[in-house]
C-alpha cells in the first residue's frame, strides 16, 4: 500500500496516515484504545522523529523519536502533574533537563539513566 489511508486489526488498533511499501511512512495516528495513541513521525513502521505519545495511564511525551526510542529533546508529563523538559537516551532522562513536581519544587541539571545526577 502507497499513499494515505486507514488500516484497522482485527483488535480495534487502526493506523490513519501515510503508508509507503505496506509500511507506516511520514504522518500518521496509531490508535490502540480512545486515550492511548501515538501521533506523528514513522519510518518504515518505527516512530522517528517528532511525535507524541499517550499512554493507556495517562503518561504523555512529546518530542524525538530514533528507531522507536524517546531519543533528543522532549517533555514527560505525569497524571499526577509531574514532569521533565530535556534530553532523553533510550527512553530514559538522560543529559540536561529540568524536572517540575506539582508542589512548585524544580531541579534543573543533569539526569543519567532516569535519575538525577547528584553532584
Amino acid at each position: 500500500m502507497d499513499g494515505s489511508g486507514t488500516y484497522t486489526w482485527a483488535d480495534g488498533t487502526s493506523y490513519s496516515g501515510e503508508f509507503k511499501d505496506n509500511m507506516r511512512n511520514g504522518l500518521g495516528k496509531l490508535t490502540i484504545a480512545e486515550n492511548y495513541y501515538y501521533e506523528g513521525s514513522y519510518v518504515n513502521n518505527a516512530k522517528e522523529g517528532k511525535g507524541k505519545y499517550v499512554f493507556e495511564n495517562g503518561d504523555i511525551y512529546e518530542g524525538d523519536y530514533q528507531k522507536d526510542v524517546r531519543t533528543g529533546n522532549g517533555t514527560y508529563t505525569w497524571p499526577n502533574g509531574e514532569s521533565y523538559t530535556g534530553q532523553f537516551v533510550n527512553n530514559d532522562m538522560h543529559g540536561y533537563g529540568k524536572y517540575t513536581w506539582p508542589s512548585g519544587r524544580v531541579y534543573e541539571g543533569q539526569f543519567s539513566q532516569g535519575k538525577i545526577v547528584v553532584e
